[in-house]
């Protein structure tokens, strides 16, 4: 596939994650991106851990494809997910998310949209 058309790409709003392995970004068909920007913010007042998975396509969350592990937000704290930076997803891939604690850590994501 030839690339034609490059656009920034942003969530419009952040995600909130749950406390079970949940999509929050699939690339589109016909598409790549490269991430530039992914951030989990706490917005409460008790620490939280995060846990992220790049799958391929086709694929399912597991420990393979893990690339955050149980990592601590602070409370009211955020972390800037370095493991996500430069990443490439192929058409079809999805980033999986969870939190350790229910509607307390907030994921934000930008980077490149290619197709």
């Amino acid at each position: 596939m030839a690339i034609t058309t490059i656009q920034p790409l942003r969530l419009e709003e952040p995600i909130q994650l749950s406390t079970s392995a949940t999509s929050v970004y699939t690339c589109p068909a016909n598409s790549y991106v490269k991430i530039s920007a992914a951030t989990c913010s706490n917005v409460t007042g008790t620490a939280a851990t995060i846990t992220f998975n790049l799958v391929p396509s086709g694929g399912a969350v597991s420990t393979s494809n893990q690339v955050i592990t149980v990592q601590n937000v602070a409370a009211t704290g955020s972390y800037v997910m370095v493991e996500l930076l430069n990443q490439i997803l192929n058409p079809g891939d999805s980033i999986f998310g969870l939190s350790s604690t229910a509607s307390a850590i907030n994921f934000t994501l930008s980077g490149m949209l290619m197709s």
